[in-house]
């Protein structure tokens, strides 16, 4: 599943933290619920630069579907 971000916001990759621009679309590898959250949240891989981010977003973040 692809989803895109909903506004500007910092991601991690390898420790960097970069602002990723909103629209920008990501690929879901993995979705996970952790205790004591009610949201749920992604593992995500950058489309554009094929790179996996650290750690889990929120799902609140982004919209399901393509640009």
């Amino acid at each position: 599943m692809k989803v895109i971000l909903k506004e500007k916001q910092p991601l991690s990759y390898k420790g960097i933290i970069t602002w990723y621009d909103k629209g920008v679309e990501f690929e879901v590898l993995e979705e996970k619920t952790f205790p004591g959250f009610k949201d749920l949240f992604y593992k995500l891989k950058s489309v554009k630069w094929n790179i996996v981010l650290d750690g889990w977003n929120n799902s609140e973040d982004f919209e399901k579907g393509v640009k």
